[in-house]
């Protein structure tokens, strides 16, 4: 098949998505077994860009963007059967290869903070609303309503997902990443008070890696050593349970060292527990007076007090990026009970958002003078995700699109044994 001469968009995104990268995994995967019928390429690239913008999701809507696309007609019955387990692992595995391989500019908030770890990452999830007849499969939140969790490592400083699970609604957050690697190692983690848990704190320390995490208002941690001076008669923490002196303090800011407790997993069906050293600070709200408790392993010597409540505000980078999924994503909508389309689409929706991050990437890179917002930018990149699928599959097109024969054929009711109300435009 002739592939014609690239342009300057489909080069870039090619960077990400290869067509022989989607040919061969395809191939090893059994996801087809003729090209004659069904071009792979172009199926995937409908199945990332092709929902057209505010319209309400349907398979149909997406297969009459893959008629579009391919300048072939196809039938519901057929199009349906392409979503198999194996279109959804060869989904799965291109977002895997897409964290694996992208790049995006050299660190853009190079501070003083961030100074000296190799990435700043935000351990996050949110709530997929699914289709009631999922239920099933996917168990209902409190809600009622049928639900999948998507926990996502976001890379805080390039906007971007790292790594990316699927669980089930019901899944609580700290049960996900409970393996910590050597992946960690160098790197600063963000957790919020869904994850505080003390057990990957002590694994995360042991690999070489860095956190920063919000403590449970109710944590009661005994402090061991005041890792700050206050002038006056202050009050003396340590050898002091935090609740019993929270109450009475005044300072603004509060830099200790405190024991907590940490649950070790269990061997030989004992449970063991030891003892580990780490830095809390807490940070006055000048409005109500409250304090916002962080846990941490990073020394005085690199960050403030201040600089670690900074550091903790940048996760909101990852609420940023569940608004780009949520936007494109509208899973809710889809009637299916087959749960690895619900999979294949979610897969989908991420590789569209690392699509849209590679092209933000590269117009923040043509002039840096200029503000490009992420959410914003979002928005011009679903207006334009038809345009764009047209100029990533032009070339592999082999059949001239009849635009006339293709409208045709979508209006054609397909229901031959309904009864109808008198139709004006039949009578005409």
């Amino acid at each position: 098949m002739a592939h014609g001469q690239g342009t300057q968009l489909r080069d870039l995104l090619a960077t990400l998505i290869h067509e022989t990268l989607d040919e061969s995994l395809a191939k090893a995967l059994g996801v087809v077994e003729r090209e004659r019928k069904v071009d792979i390429v172009i199926f995937v690239w409908s199945l990332i860009l092709g929902f057209p913008t505010g319209a309400k999701r349907t398979l149909s809507a997406l297969r009459r963007s893959f008629e579009q696309a391919s300048g072939q007609r196809m039938a519901s019955s057929s199009f349906y059967n392409r979503f198999t387990p194996q279109m959804t692992k060869l989904l799965e595995k291109l977002v895997e290869h897409v964290l694996a391989v992208r790049s995006g500019p050299a660190n853009s908030y190079q501070g003083r903070m961030i100074q000296g770890f190799e990435k700043l990452l935000a351990l996050d999830s949110t709530v997929v609303r699914l289709h009631d007849m999922l239920q099933t499969v996917y168990p209902a939140c409190p809600d009622g309503q049928s639900a999948l969790k998507l926990h996502v490592v976001m890379n805080v400083l390039s906007g971007s997902p790292g790594r990316v699970k699927l669980s089930d609604g019901t899944t609580h957050d700290q049960g996900v990443w409970t393996r910590v690697g050597s992946w960690v190692k160098g790197c600063l983690l963000l957790f919020d008070l869904g994850y505080c848990n003390f057990h990957p704190f002590h694994r995360i320390d042991r690999q070489g890696g860095f956190f920063v995490s919000r403590m449970k208002s109710n944590a009661n941690p005994l402090i061991v050593e005041n890792l700050t001076t206050c002038a006056g008669r202050s009050i003396d923490l340590v050898g002091q349970k935090l609740q019993d002196v929270v109450g009475r303090l005044r300072r603004r800011v509060i830099d200790v060292e405190v024991e907590l407790p940490v649950k070790l997993r269990r061997y030989r069906g004992k449970q063991r527990q030891i003892t580990r050293r780490f830095r809390m600070i807490g940070i006055r709200n000048d409005n109500t007076g409250e304090y916002h408790f962080y846990v941490t392993n990073v020394g005085q010597e690199r960050l403030s007090a201040e600089d670690v409540g900074h550091i903790y505000a940048l996760r909101w980078q990852v609420e940023l990026l569940f608004r780009r999924l949520r936007s494109h994503g509208r899973l809710h909508q889809l009637p299916t009970q087959q749960e690895h389309i619900v999979k294949a689409l979610i897969w989908a929706s991420i590789l569209a958002v690392l699509v849209s991050q590679k092209l933000l990437w590269a117009m923040r890179l043509r002039d840096r003078g200029r503000h490009l917002p992420a959410l914003r930018f979002q928005e011009v990149f679903e207006s334009y995700a038809r345009a764009i699928l047209e100029e990533m599959v032009a070339h592999r097109r082999t059949s001239k699109l009849d635009l006339f024969d293709l409208i045709y054929h979508e209006a054609v009711d397909p229901n031959l044994d309904r009864v109808r109300s008198f139709d004006i435009l039949d009578a005409a």
